[in-house]
């Protein structure tokens, strides 16, 4: 069977960030060149009221987030939660499912995250390390806890991060990827990360610290893709998806946008002020526009 040519943005939303996901979908409308026009879901939580924020942006819709109550409040729970439901809602001609957090910004098209008959996943390695596995040293307890609980060994696989340049087992970075819906995996994720926050031993041992438990999602997800997905049909993105605004100072220099508007798919963290990106032009203007260059 073919791959479905269309592609289906989608996010998940809270009361803090709606005003940075009607500013993710409206530059999806401005700068994703063929891509403009594609679908954007937006995941919302039960009671919270999204109408008033994006009146007025074409190609948005709403989807209750149905929750999981077998565990209270968990880092990125919602982002799982989310994943795991638009697969579920993808339509047979989706061929490729693109998540994107509300703290991105789409300044270009996005091509890449268009998979074609030769990949099945598109991904960007992490920006730092924090718990991630490094590949000149035996895997940690954390890790082998994962692996174990898919079913995989040890990998020769590695990525590099973004800083530091070190060389880990397959870790990704989760502010934006592309799946195709067919491979289960975002459901897949969903179980699995639910299973291991369900592990009262795991948690209360190895991830009863506030980092692990931070990136659990990360971890878990980046082992199902080792376990799921045949090395060659991964996509590894390129520094200009998921770009960290954050980190722009601490870049090497080979890694260091150009103009930043140049980037397609900026990241940024509350801290990031977003008159960084404004380097005249058509971002320039569209940002004091919008009103969002002060961050």
């Amino acid at each position: 069977m073919s791959r479905g040519r269309r592609v289906l943005f989608f996010t998940v939303v809270s009361g803090e960030t709606l005003d940075r996901a009607r500013l993710l979908a409206l530059s999806l409308r401005e700068f994703g060149g063929r891509f403009s026009e594609e679908p954007f879901l937006v995941f919302v939580p039960e009671g919270l009221d999204t109408r008033a924020a994006f009146r007025g942006v074409e190609g948005v819709d709403a989807a209750k987030l149905s929750s999981d109550e077998r565990v209270g409040p968990y880092p990125f729970k919602t982002k799982v939660l989310a994943c795991g439901q638009a697969e579920q809602k993808a339509h047979k001609d989706v061929g490729s499912l693109v998540w994107l957090s509300a703290n991105c910004l789409v300044l270009g098209p996005p091509e890449l995250f268009q998979l074609d008959q030769e990949r099945d996943a598109a991904f960007r390695p992490v920006h730092v390390r924090n718990i991630g596995s490094l590949g000149t040293k035996p895997m940690d307890s954390y890790w082998q806890a994962l692996y174990d609980a898919l079913g995989l060994s040890d990998t020769d696989l590695r990525v590099e991060s973004m800083i530091g340049g070190e060389q880990l087992r397959p870790y990704y970075n989760t502010h934006c990827f592309s799946v195709d819906p067919r491979l289960g995996l975002m459901q897949r994720w969903q179980e699995t990360f639910f299973r291991m926050v369900m592990d009262k031993r795991f948690q209360s041992g190895l991830c009863s610290d506030e980092l692990h438990r931070i990136f659990l999602h990360q971890a878990v997800l980046s082992a199902l893709v080792t376990r799921t997905v045949e090395p060659g049909r991964i996509l590894t993105l390129p520094p200009e998806y998921s770009y960290p605004l954050h980190f722009h100072e601490e870049l090497p220099a080979d890694f260091r946008a150009g103009p930043l508007d140049r980037v397609v798919v900026p990241v940024y963290e509350d801290r990031t002020d977003l008159s960084i990106l404004r380097a005249g032009g058509p971002l320039g203007s569209w940002l004091q526009k919008s009103g969002e260059a002060k961050g």
